[in-house]
């Protein structure tokens, strides 16, 4: 579950700056892993609530860049036994692992992550890694015994809660023909400044491909280099490598 610290420059209520005490608070609430800080009279009744949000904001960019990612992944890996021949983690969480130690490993720009539950975004989020986390949520239809409506809204407004989780939804008008969703993600991530030509992304996609309860999962992590003629509409091939199972960029569509 997120964690979110509430109260910490109580003193901007009514200054125009922190103490030093709240100032190191905000930053080790960054340090220590929290996923957000909730502001609330400082802003609602403060005299200064523009300054408040900028000052936080400020001293938890400075926070983020002292960081450790690799330290923090070996921390929860020993929390999970992960040297060991038993590890305490699921398929799941193996593959979300996988994918945040790939991006670290490789110094990719971006993690890609196709969801329906937001249970994988949330899982890699927990490792709170160095690149930023663009998860796509796939809608799904469902029936509320009147109309068919497509769902998935909810979801992506959740995610916007995880550290470091820059949430979209895909359009179910796209469909599923050469990646189409994939370059949809590509694209947004260039126009917003995530990406750009010549990065690598590390995409992650655990799909339901059946309703059995032995190996209803096959996760897969991919590396893609992202190159203009990823975009070509004539380009059926992307250079890519692939951790885990072997699959085709034709099916990316990714349910968790």
């Amino acid at each position: 579950m997120p964690v979110y610290v509430t109260r910490v420059v109580d003193t901007m209520t009514d200054a125009p700056r922190p103490t030093r005490a709240e100032a190191t608070d905000v930053a080790n609430l960054v340090l220590d892993g929290a996923d957000g800080i909730l502001l609330g009279s400082e802003t609602f009744r403060g005299k200064y609530p523009v300054d408040v949000v900028r000052t936080v904001g400020a001293i938890c960019r400075s926070a983020e860049a002292c960081f450790d990612s690799d330290i923090y992944y070996r921390y929860l890996m020993a929390a999970m036994e992960a040297d060991t021949l038993t590890p305490n983690m699921s398929k799941t969480e193996a593959l979300a692992s996988s994918a945040v130690r790939a991006a670290a490993k490789l110094n990719a720009a971006l993690i890609i992550v196709f969801t329906v539950t937001g249970r994988t975004a949330r899982l890699i989020a927990k490792y709170h890694p160095a690149q930023p986390i663009l998860t796509v949520v796939v809608p799904k239809l469902a029936s509320n015994g009147l109309a068919w409506e497509w769902s998935g809204d909810l979801v992506a407004r959740q995610c916007m809660s995880y550290r470091g989780v820059v949430p979209i939804l895909a359009d179910p008008r796209i469909g599923n023909p050469d990646g189409a969703i994939l370059r949809q993600a590509f694209e947004y991530a260039l126009t917003r400044g995530l990406l750009r030509f010549g990065d690598r992304v590390v995409v992650s996609q655990c799909p339901r491909q059946t309703a059995c309860a032995t190996m209803a999962e096959a996760g897969v992590v991919k590396i893609v280099d992202v190159s203009e003629h990823l975009f070509a509409p004539a380009s059926p091939t992307i250079a890519q490598a692939q951790i885990g199972s072997v699959d085709d960029m034709h099916n990316l569509v990714a349910l968790d």
